[in-house]
């Protein structure tokens, strides 16, 4: 829609619309009252049906023996395909098992090695060791027991807690 005349537009105010010609060629106003609308209703013609043509009997078509193989060969591999799919999800599905079971241990030993830890924290320190020690005759090592490694070792070595025993005379 355009304005007709920006004079008359400007002379009739900013509340007022002049437009061009129309269908009622009619201008409206903002702010005039509209009459009442009552739409009426349409009525629809009724919708025309068309005759339906009569049933003919169905032909049934006879497959040949060259089809009908080739149908089964084709049923054939989809059921050996499905059942390749199924069998890798069960393959897939018995692995996560294994994993989960093997999460399971872990965590189970994770859980016990941390229990024997704190139970090693409150159990041994250096005083108790020592005690302990000192009650079973433990001492440290005198220098004519330590051997170093690459030393030839002595023929004859006495039993732990045994003094030497006295050489037998051997027969000739």
């Amino acid at each position: 829609m355009e304005v007709t005349n920006r004079q008359q537009v400007q002379r009739l105010g900013m509340r007022d619309r002049v437009y061009a010609p129309g269908r009622a060629d009619a201008t409206y106003q903002y702010g005039t009252a509209v009459p009442n609308y009552v739409p009426q209703p349409q009525q629809r013609p009724a919708p025309r049906v068309a005759p339906r043509p009569k049933r003919q009997a169905r032909v049934q078509r006879r497959l040949s023996s060259a089809a009908r193989v080739a149908l089964m060969v084709t049923v054939a591999l989809l059921g050996a395909s499905a059942l390749v799919v199924v069998m890798g999800y069960y393959t897939i599905a018995e692995s996560y098992m294994q994993v989960n079971e093997l999460n399971e241990q872990i965590d189970q030993a994770q859980t016990r090695i941390r229990a024997l830890n704190i139970e090693l924290e409150y159990s041994a320190n250096i005083y108790d060791v020592q005690a302990a020690a000192q009650r079973l005759g433990m001492s440290y090592p005198a220098a004519e027991q330590y051997v170093r490694a690459g030393d030839v070792l002595p023929t004859r070595v006495a039993p732990l807690g045994v003094e030497e025993q006295p050489e037998l005379p051997q027969a000739e």
